[in-house]
């Protein structure tokens, strides 16, 4: 790309009051037409690489959130494992108070917030280690508290997913 060399003049004014003449000296790029046509080429390029790229983690999202709702139905490990990961994601005032005052997409919704917080806690508490794997306690009825309400949650156990797949490298 060619450059062109441009003299501009600006008034300025200074304390006292008086103005003068400053002389800006600058390169300004000759922009031909072939240098319009090779960006133009690029960006389609990357427009329709970056669509298709959209497209497959658009469908790999829906997919991997349609197996977790239907796995968060049954397993009671992942049950409590998602309940906790989406207590932590809720603001500090939201657990202490057990409500959601902010719509930000984390944690519960207000609904939800008061009792999942508390169960939260609960199954928190009744984590022990078994053959080097951490697993909880959580009774029938929890069980199936859970499979009805932690479905709903599931693109935020997404989002916890990618955060984590992208830590790791």
């Amino acid at each position: 790309m060619a450059t062109k060399s441009i003299v501009k003049t600006r008034k300025t004014r200074s304390d006292k009051g008086t103005t003068r003449m400053v002389k800006l000296n600058s390169d300004i790029p000759v922009i031909t037409v072939a240098d319009i046509e090779a960006v133009a080429e690029i960006t389609q390029e990357k427009i329709a690489s970056a669509q298709t790229v959209r497209q497959i983690v658009v469908e790999e999202k829906n997919v991997w959130v349609s197996k977790m709702r239907v796995t968060l139905l049954t397993d009671r490990y992942l049950q409590a494992r998602a309940l906790i990961v989406l207590a932590d994601r809720q603001t500090a005032e939201e657990i202490s108070t057990k409500t959601t005052r902010e719509t930000n997409g984390r944690g519960f919704n207000k609904m939800d917030a008061a009792f999942l917080t508390g169960m939260a806690q609960t199954v928190a508490r009744s984590a022990y280690v078994e053959n080097g794997r951490e697993r909880y306690r959580i009774s029938d009825k929890q069980c199936a508290v859970l499979a009805r309400c932690l479905p709903k949650y599931a693109g935020q156990l997404y989002e916890v997913y990618v955060q984590k797949l992208q830590a790791k490298g």
